[in-house]
């Protein structure tokens, strides 16, 4: 498919041959045409996008880099090397994730100010049903506690049911009223939705899924994507590569 700035070179190209066949006024009707040919490559290339997202082969049209926006941050944000974290808080390769590899990560790498973990929801409903709402749980209690405590105990409560949500408030002493508005806000369900979406659109279809690369002015570059939880030594191993180049 040619890229827009090839058709209106080609477009440009005929109009020029055309005037010098002779003499004539400059039609204007050629901006309008060339107007159409870069609205009908947009539309083609969007197309082309949604297609192979939905037949399940995101990964082929991934971007080149990613924005840190929607996600929970921890660290800092200009830190050189980037974790991009898609995950389901019911899932138990998550939770070992958190649980026993991340902490090491952190200590290592974040604390140093090396590494910055981009995290978003990713829960898998169809083997989960209440992982949705365990994420919006966490983006809501996080608004008045500690991201990533409240996330290791909504991993270890699991269940995302009403003894849980109330466990959260005594646990850190959130303001009840303010954390349940929260949890029928359309805004941060949205929010919610807007990561599912952007690990769908990269063509993730398990959790957790990591993207490992550059931080190049607060967006992810030349990053890799790895699936399950792998022990720290593997993270290691490639953080470490990234921060040696």
């Amino acid at each position: 498919m040619l890229k827009i700035k090839s058709v209106k070179k080609l477009a440009l190209a005929s109009v020029v041959l055309s005037t010098l066949a002779g003499c004539h006024s400059f039609d204007r009707s050629v901006e309008a045409r060339l107007a159409k040919l870069e609205a009908q490559q947009q539309q083609d290339q969007q197309l082309l996008y949604e297609v192979t997202r939905r037949v399940g082969l995101g990964e082929l049209v991934r971007p080149e880099s990613l924005s840190f926006d929607n996600a929970a941050i921890e660290g800092k944000v200009d830190a050189p090397v980037v974790l991009m974290e898609f995950t389901d808080l019911h899932c138990p390769y998550c939770k070992e994730f958190n649980t026993n590899i991340w902490p090491e990560l952190e200590k290592q790498y974040v604390d140093t100010g090396k590494l910055v973990l981009v995290a978003h929801d990713f829960p898998l409903v169809s083997l989960h049903p209440r992982a949705g709402f365990a994420a919006l749980a966490l983006r809501c209690a996080s608004e008045q506690a500690d991201y990533a405590k409240v996330k290791q105990s909504l991993f270890e409560m699991n269940a995302a049911q009403e003894e849980q949500f109330t466990q959260l408030e005594k646990d850190y002493n959130l303001d009840s009223d303010k954390f349940r508005s929260c949890m029928k806000d359309p805004v941060m369900q949205a929010k919610v939705n807007a990561s599912v979406k952007i690990g769908r659109d990269m063509g993730i279809k398990s959790t957790p899924t990591f993207l490992l690369g550059r931080n190049e002015n607060g967006k992810l570059v030349d990053f890799e994507v790895i699936t399950g939880a792998k022990d720290s030594a593997f993270f290691i191993e490639k953080i470490e590569a990234i921060l040696a180049k």
